[in-house]
């Protein structure tokens, strides 16, 4: 009988666009838009959710659902007739690659409303995310992803960052990323005032560099060890405007990273530099990322001054020294860095500043450089480091 009652729910829900809970009760869908992100939970009451988004015909979409508290999810879309366009667990449409997390990609077929249905799997409950992107706009920057695609492979997002790339800079603008071994790591580049989307993974010049992490511990990059690096390089006479740099690994990945970031400067006393970054969903959900701001170059007389502020700019936390006074929760900066084969170094010392992005977050966070009191100036280079637990499937375990 209670199977008949499912059935009869699930083909009332197919006909009206409202989800139905184990009760019986119609509950109407959520609203997501394109390039968003939206939460919600599955309980034993309602197993299940819909969301209502607005597409054109053609449209290329891509839909993602990450959870968590042991839900196992199930991800389908449907037009406003009740038939099923794609499915997260069929052949074709489903690409899902780990226990918790359910994608689809799709075209939407007709112009109008289209529902995202949210499921679990023999029962499971829990909380979760869900990212809806269109394909179709390769600079949308709008959406955090769990997951891109990097010249044919899919990559986890580790983080990202994003700055203003203009005329006049002093030098190269340096991403630089290094990972524990079982990590390959990859660069995506979006610069839509340039006309910019790609995936960079070269390592051409690696051998030899090494990343000092917090702890002691080094990532050391040889001729057998170069998948474990990408270096991307923006050159200062070709200005690119608004830059965000996706930070990823190749699944199947796990371990820490070290991404190094080289070219900004405090040219005058009460100069800032502005920059902003996120955690990716995976790395969010088992730690936090540290962002540091180091004093560089010979006889650099900077000291370093680093602002934490929330997506739109409030204050949130401000860091003089990583590790002493008001910032004692923060491992200290002090040989934390990089050791590049040319001989340049960017290492860390006791006066240099940090902040902590914490577990669970994955906003656009808002980070302010400068110098301690607007009275020194010089180079700085900016380390953001992270880490991803992994498994088998390359998802969080």
């Amino acid at each position: 009988m209670r199977r008949l009652l499912n059935v009869l729910l699930a083909t009332l829900t197919l006909l009206t666009g409202y989800a139905a809970s184990a009760q019986g009760t119609l509950v109407p869908p959520g609203i997501i838009q394109v390039g968003s992100t939206v939460s919600g939970t599955l309980t034993s009451e309602m197993p299940a959710a819909w969301w209502e988004f607005q597409a054109f015909e053609g449209q290329v979409l891509r839909a993602q659902m990450l959870t968590e508290g042991g839900l196992i999810p199930r991800l389908g879309v449907m037009d406003a007739s009740g038939e099923m366009l794609a499915r997260s667990d069929q052949p074709g449409s489903g690409v899902t690659s780990a226990p918790d997390l359910a994608m689809i990609e799709f075209t939407a077929s007709t112009s109008g409303a289209l529902r995202l249905v949210t499921g679990a799997v023999d029962g499971t409950v829990g909380s979760y995310r869900l990212t809806l992107q269109s394909l179709d706009n390769p600079n949308d920057v709008s959406a955090l992803t769990v997951t891109f695609q990097c010249n044919g492979q899919e990559a986890i997002v580790l983080a990202g960052v994003q700055f203003r790339h203009e005329a006049g800079m002093s030098g190269e603008l340096r991403a630089f990323v290094y990972g524990e071994s079982g990590m390959h790591p990859v660069i995506r580049v979006q610069a839509p005032e340039a006309d910019i989307d790609l995936c960079w993974d070269d390592s051409s010049g690696a051998a030899g560099d090494q990343a000092l992490l917090p702890g002691g511990d080094v990532i050391s990059i040889s001729a057998d060890t170069l998948a474990q690096a990408s270096l991307f390089t923006i050159s200062a006479l070709s200005p690119l405007g608004e830059v965000t740099l996706t930070l990823g690994a190749v699944q199947p990945a796990q371990g820490r990273y070290l991404a190094f970031f080289s070219g900004e400067s405090l040219d005058a006393r009460d100069q800032q530099v502005i920059w902003r970054a996120r955690q990716g969903p995976l790395p969010a959900q088992q730690s936090e990322m540290l962002i540091y701001m180091i004093g560089s170059g010979a006889n650099s007389r900077l000291d370093p001054y680093l602002e934490l502020g929330d997506e739109i700019g409030t204050h949130l936390f401000t860091c003089d020294d990583a590790g002493g006074r008001r910032c004692e929760n923060l491992p200290s900066a002090q040989q934390v860095g990089v050791l590049l084969s040319t001989g340049e170094t960017a290492i860390g010392d006791r006066f240099d500043a940090g902040v902590a992005l914490p577990a669970g977050e994955t906003a656009w966070h808002t980070l302010t450089f400068g110098s301690f009191g607007g009275n020194t100036t010089g180079p700085f280079v900016i380390l953001l480091m992270g880490s991803l637990a992994g498994n088998e499937d390359g998802g969080e375990g």
